[in-house]
């Protein structure tokens, strides 16, 4: 039984970490984007 559902067990981690990594990177991208805007207002 468990052998039928591994895939889903390696689907279900490989969602979760991209889902990890995407938002981490977001949030990068959302730092960088405010250095920019307090460089500009400065």
């Amino acid at each position: 039984m468990i052998r039928k559902y591994w895939w889903l067990v390696v689907f279900a981690v490989f969602v979760f970490l991209f889902d990890t990594l995407l938002m981490q990177w977001i949030e990068l991208l959302a730092t960088e984007t405010d250095k920019c805007r307090q460089y500009e207002l400065s």
